[in-house]
């Protein structure tokens, strides 16, 4: 629901007018409305006669971030929570090594209004440990979907990252980032979606030794 003030002109003076982007509908709470703008917002006449084509307006998507200390150890082999110690400020991490996939969990739920012709973006905030030129790393992210009579003990479904070269400065992030559509992943409105996380092969060259993981974000179309 987003509400806009209209102040004076046309045949008006103070206006407020509640407008629902779910449906295009919208109500003057007091006085008269006079808005002009962009968005699907517009007047028909003057004075007090307002348009609004819903259908012009989006909604932001819903944005999901967590950070190292949000995630659960539910596999057997899980990424531990450490700290790292800089010159000037400390971070929390989940540290993913290189030789055995590890994972860390974590869960959510769709929006009731997802978007499901959108697309859903992962971004993943990470350095190396030991940083080193020409190195990449990828990453897996498992999903699970189930609603109202579902099971939530199903086998997961994964989207990888693909290559993503590293920075080759100590300490500097990279963001990886990769997309997939709802209907690819399967997603519904009202979804629990369960999720978990791990570091795989890359086909380029591997970083030796951890990977350090701040935090991940999911971006849901709505």
């Amino acid at each position: 629901m987003s509400k806009f003030t209209s102040l004076g002109g046309g045949g008006g003076g103070l206006s407020e007018v509640t407008f629902d982007a779910d449906t295009g509908s919208a109500t003057t709470v007091s006085g008269t409305a006079n808005v002009v703008g962009t968005g699907g917002i517009s007047t028909s006449g003057t004075g007090d006669t307002l348009t609004i084509d819903g259908s012009g307006i989006t909604s932001a998507p819903l944005l999901k971030y967590w950070k190292a200390s949000d995630f659960d150890a539910l596999e057997t082999n899980f990424a531990p929570l450490n700290q790292d110690d800089g010159s000037n400020a400390s971070i929390l991490v989940r540290s993913f090594d290189d030789t055995t996939e590890e994972f860390v969990n974590f869960s959510m739920s769709a929006p009731n209004a997802i978007d499901t012709s959108g697309t859903v973006t992962f971004r993943a905030y990470i350095y190396a440990e030991t940083a080193a030129a020409s190195v990449n790393i990828q990453l897996r992210l498992g999903h699970i979907s189930a609603n109202d009579n579902d099971s939530w003990d199903l086998a997961y479904s994964n989207e990888d990252s693909g290559d993503v070269a590293l920075s080759a400065t100590q300490d500097q992030i990279t963001v990886a980032e990769w997309t997939e559509t709802v209907t690819n992943l399967g997603w519904a409105a009202d979804d629990l979606l369960l999720l978990r996380l791990s570091r795989i092969s890359p086909t380029g060259t591997d970083l030796t030794g951890d990977l350090q993981l701040i935090g991940f974000s999911v971006e849901v179309p709505q």
